[in-house]
């Protein structure tokens, strides 16, 4: 999938070495690298729209109302990389619909980790084919962060986490838990119940099967689930 990516910051090094990176990341994509927005609004004319923009909004006040205006021409995505770690920097971004809020210094693994979900969300948007549940499901899974886990959380559980992630809010009973674990279902409502006594995750019952037989399902808690 190609996109045209625009790099806004001041720091002429730091475009560089992030416009690397998403190169490696997005392999075929055109990324242009600018200084403000007047240095873009000057440079980018006549260009394709960006499909996204990765910038600090908080350093240059006029960024907003320059990423609203590109919104209203078509679809334009924001991943914010900022030192500006204010909760209400947060919730400004959360309002504004920013894709991703990483602060800097960044880890070029959790860069990739924003755009690999970014672009398997885009990728299943951008086909004809009417979504099922669960695809809606796997893009919901996709966009919410899988939690850090703790010293406390060993391995299994660890992988665990990933799999409630990459199942979506509905989540999954011990049985399907056992098939992505690679165990047996006794270990797996093990391991499920040791993180719902850990509240990272919960437990509501549910109907599994084709005979529609009760079942506990599991589901990651305090994930930013989109609506």
């Amino acid at each position: 999938m190609t996109l045209t990516i625009w790099i806004l910051f001041s720091d002429r090094l730091f475009c560089s070495r992030l416009a690397a990176l998403v190169g490696r990341a997005v392999p075929g994509s055109k990324v242009f690298l600018f200084s403000s927005v007047p240095d873009c609004l000057q440079k980018a004319g006549g260009r394709m729209p960006a499909d996204l923009i990765f910038a600090d909004p908080f350093a240059d006040p006029a960024f907003w109302p320059f990423l609203q205006d590109l919104q209203s021409q078509g679809r334009t995505d924001l991943i914010i990389l900022t030192k500006d770690g204010r909760p209400a920097c947060l919730a400004t971004a959360l309002q504004k619909g920013a894709w991703d809020f990483l602060l800097l210094p960044v880890r070029g693994k959790r860069l990739f980790q924003s755009l690999d979900r970014y672009l398997a969300i885009r990728t299943g948007l951008s086909q004809s084919r009417l979504l099922t549940q669960a695809s809606v499901d796997r893009c919901l899974a996709l966009r919410a962060p899988i939690p850090a886990p703790s010293k406390a959380v060993d391995p299994g559980e660890e992988k665990l986490l990933s799999c409630l992630a990459s199942l979506g809010p509905q989540g999954a009973d011990a049985v399907t838990l056992s098939r992505l674990l690679d165990c047996s279902p006794g270990t797996a409502r093990t391991k499920a119940e040791a993180l719902v006594q850990k509240k990272m995750a919960g437990r509501r019952p549910g109907l599994s099967g084709k005979k529609g037989r009760p079942r506990t399902f599991y589901y990651l808690v305090n994930a930013s689930w989109p609506v």
